[in-house]
């Protein structure tokens, strides 16, 4: 059983919702309207804001709750809510119910949200790292486990076959190979060493050793991410997680961030390092915990790549200039002589352009 949470809302001229006696003319069209949709509409709570604006809770049949709500901007927001596995009202009707409250109320705009289904044992919706919210065909939840560092989720998809999520975040699908092509950045590894941060999901290392590399470390403080993406994603990793040694690979389990400082202190060198951990955040604004991280992963590995050496990085959407913008700040603001070129691809689960940077220490 699951919530269905429809959600509409409309622009009027703010004079309407400040003005008593628009403002309860407005309460009673919108009434009408919602109440030839949902039967049994009974106002449950009237509240007048002190600011000119108010809210309004109702109840109806079928264990269906609404509420109105109207702000001294012009803004107005209706939410129907009901409990179970058939919708109050199918998409059509929604689209058509925006139209009647449109057009009752004089509102110059109105959109609707189709039913959110919410509280099902199949979760359908995940986040993306630029604030985007995206609805998946799942059939299933293949494995759910919160570790001491995530929330760690596989499930299969319609479109993109399985998918790994972190915290809730998609974190990549079995459609997604162009993701681990352009983070490579059409580069010849063979006989080169390089150094993962990051990268549970062992696309990059299986991609890497198809190349002859000479070494490849990766650093995955999450063994339960390799664990089931060696399970249940091999269409990504292929065997390349079946064993943590091999010939010319290593797998640790530990901090990358340590590792990398760990590195510094013993004067190890890579030709190329991989970020291939968290998202940056959206903006310049948001988490500078974060930010300085990113910072101080740059720093150091340009202390571990040695002239001509690359610093290989996905960052964000192209929906989030600012965040790029910020990167490359902080790329040039870097102690050490760099260079920067950058590339883009659509990644199919992603539903959006994904931007990777490619940083050659002079």
């Amino acid at each position: 059983m699951s919530f269905n949470t429809t959600l509409l809302d409309f622009s009027v001229a703010p004079e309407i919702i400040t003005n008593p006696v628009a403002s309860a003319t407005l309460h009673q069209q919108v009434e009408e309207v919602v109440g030839a949709v949902v039967p049994g509409l009974t106002r449950l709570i009237e509240d007048l804001l002190p600011s000119g604006g108010f809210h309004m809770t109702y109840t109806a049949e079928n264990e269906t709750f609404v509420t109105f709500r109207g702000h001294r901007s012009g803004l107005v927001s209706v939410q129907i809510e009901n409990y179970g596995e058939t919708f109050l009202m199918e998409n059509r009707a929604v689209v058509e119910l925006e139209k009647r409250i449109r057009a009752k109320i004089g509102a110059h705009r109105g959109k609707a949200i189709l039913p959110l289904k919410r509280g099902r044992d199949i979760d359908s919706y995940f986040y993306t790292s630029d604030e985007r919210l995206l609805e998946y065909g799942v059939l299933e939840t293949i494995f759910d486990e919160v570790t001491p560092y995530q929330h760690v989720q596989v499930v299969r998809t319609r479109d993109f076959g399985k998918i790994l999520v972190l915290d809730g975040f998609h974190n990549m699908s079995e459609k997604d190979f162009i993701y681990t092509e352009t983070l490579m950045g059409g580069e010849n590894y063979e006989g080169k060493t390089a150094l993962i941060l990051g990268g549970g999901d062992g696309g990059l290392l299986c991609e890497l050793l198809k190349q002859n590399p000479k070494f490849v470390t990766m650093v995955e403080i999450d063994e339960v991410v390799i664990r089931e993406c060696r399970k249940h994603l091999r269409a990504i990793c292929g065997d390349c997680l079946d064993k943590f040694d091999g010939d010319n690979y290593k797998i640790i389990v530990g901090d990358a961030f340590q590792y990398l400082k760990d590195s510094v202190q013993e004067g190890r060198t890579f030709d190329y390092i991989f970020y291939d951990l968290s998202d940056v955040p959206v903006s310049p604004r948001h988490d500078r915990d974060l930010w300085n991280m990113v910072k101080d992963v740059l720093q150091d590995s340009m202390s571990l790549l040695p002239a001509g050496g690359k610093y290989m990085s996905h960052v964000m959407g192209v929906n989030c200039p600012e965040a790029l913008e910020e990167f490359e700040r902080l790329v040039d603001e870097l102690p050490a002589k760099t260079s920067r070129t950058s590339s883009s691809a659509y990644v199919p689960s992603f539903m959006e352009t994904w931007v990777f940077y490619q940083v050659t220490k002079c």
